[in-house]
């Protein structure tokens, strides 16, 4: 075609010139039929590329990698090639249907779209090629839609799933996003949001929501916390003869210790939660509230005898015993607890000061009125006292609190020498007997108890 033209114009440069016959024929040939091919084939080259690559998009033949391949490496032969464009279009329109007969024939389906069991349309496609013809069709595929798919034969099924709204709120930011067949953990992912170690969901991560459900994550964090606090006496009831029965006195007001805690705290988005108790170091130990309840026909001594010897008390009297003070002036006192006595033992209510030339320490004494109206009790001989060394008293007896010491006042008892303990017995009670502080019954003091105590509720002893 370009050597007709070449000699179209060579004609017209040499018009002067004479023209053989066959060289006139050749031209009138070429300007007669090549030169109209020429501009044909020249012009529809264009439109030509254009129709087969609608063509090959509309049958989704773009999303097949193979297909793009192939297209790319005829393009780029033709642009190589050095022949005519008739020849290049007519090669690419030869390996267009050369393609069509590969690929679309090949696995050319019809596709049927559904929505909710409805169906809104159908349409040709190639392969598994659906999401490009649902973008293609005029039903309103969003982004964030999604779709199934059913095959049969040669025709598809293609169900749609429409996106719809899900809140999302996560590290104080509250988000709507749209979502289709996705569960929590996909939702996630999709927001790009990660969950660290003690962090939870509010929905099972398999969950697959609904519309308008909301998904919140909780960031979950640990930290120590470590502060001095009030440690709550205790509220001790201490049955005693020294009142009368029923009645209930205050004897020791008591005292609130301190404690260095610390404490695992647990926090949900920045807000502690809740904490638990790792370490507590007592600084200063409680006192009880001490409350004696009027209880007629016990001792006063928190001391029994069985923990020292066999003898038992008959009618006021112990059966068997070395000696007895008849009408001995007995006395009370009272020393802050973690007293010792004179004899280096721990003082507690059972145990008495003496006249050391008279009763021995380590002396185990019974001591009771003679008509049997009040009982200290069981005692071992473990302080001594100026009144007794110089015979003013015979027995001065230990109470736990001033108050008790104050209600025993100055009585005349029997005072029974048992017998005389010995040091390893006197160790091994001490050792084994938690220095015999039992009291019944116990219970633990609240705010509320000791406000009534305070307000009167309960009598103070004085």
């Amino acid at each position: 075609m370009r050597d007709g033209l070449k000699l179209t114009r060579m004609v017209k440069k040499t018009k002067a010139k004479h023209v053989p016959l066959s060289e006139r024929i050749r031209l009138k040939i070429c300007d007669g039929i090549l030169k109209p091919i020429g501009e044909f084939f020249g012009g529809a080259w264009s439109g030509i590329r254009r129709v087969t690559e609608s063509a090959a998009r509309r049958l989704g033949l773009f999303e097949l990698p193979l297909y793009i391949k192939m297209r790319e490496a005829v393009i780029r032969l033709i642009a190589n090639l050095k022949t005519r464009r008739a020849i290049a279009a007519v090669t690419y329109i030869v390996i267009f249907f050369v393609l069509i007969s590969v690929f679309v024939i090949k696995d050319l389906k019809t596709a049927y779209i559904f929505e909710d069991e409805t169906m809104l349309t159908r349409g040709m496609v190639v392969g598994s090629a659906v999401e490009s013809m649902l973008k293609r069709a005029d039903i309103g595929y969003a982004e964030f839609d999604t779709y199934t798919v059913k095959e049969f034969g040669d025709s598809l099924e293609v169900y749609i799933h429409r996106a719809y709204p899900v809140m999302l709120v996560h590290d104080g930011v509250e988000e709507t996003v749209m979502v289709s067949q996705k569960n929590v953990t996909q939702i996630l992912e999709m927001c790009e949001i990660s969950l660290g170690k003690d962090d939870y969901v509010n929905e099972p991560l398999n969950y697959e929501p609904v519309e308008n459900d909301v998904i919140k994550v909780t960031r979950v964090d640990y930290y120590y916390d470590e502060k001095q606090e009030k440690v709550e006496r205790g509220l001790v009831y201490k049955p005693s003869p020294l009142i009368p029965d029923g009645e209930e006195r205050i004897v020791m007001e008591g005292e609130d210790g301190l404690a260095s805690r610390t404490y695992l705290v647990r926090r949900e988005d920045g807000v502690a939660v809740s904490s638990e108790l790792v370490n507590d170091v007592i600084i200063n130990e409680p006192k009880d509230v001490v409350i004696i309840v009027g209880t007629s026909g016990i001792d006063a001594s928190l001391l029994k005898g069985e923990d020292f010897t066999d003898i038992q008390v008959v009618n006021n009297a112990p059966e068997t015993y070395e000696r007895v003070i008849a009408d001995g002036v007995c006395t009370a006192y009272y020393y802050p607890e973690g007293t010792f006595g004179a004899s280096g033992m721990y003082m507690r209510q059972g145990f008495v000061a003496v006249n050391t030339d008279v009763i021995p320490y380590g002396s185990l004494l019974y001591i009771t009125s003679a008509d049997g109206s009040f009982t200290y009790g069981w005692a071992v001989a473990a302080d001594v006292g100026e009144a007794m060394m110089d015979g003013r008293v015979d027995i001065d007896c230990f109470f736990e609190s001033y108050n008790e010491s104050c209600y025993f006042g100055k009585k005349l008892m029997n005072i029974y020498v048992v017998e005389q303990l010995t040091q390893e017995e006197l160790e091994d009670y001490v050792a084994n007997r938690a220095m015999f502080t039992e009291r019944v019954p116990t219970s633990k003091v609240t705010a509320y108890a000791v406000q009534q105590a305070e307000q009167g509720e309960v009598m103070y002893g004085h």
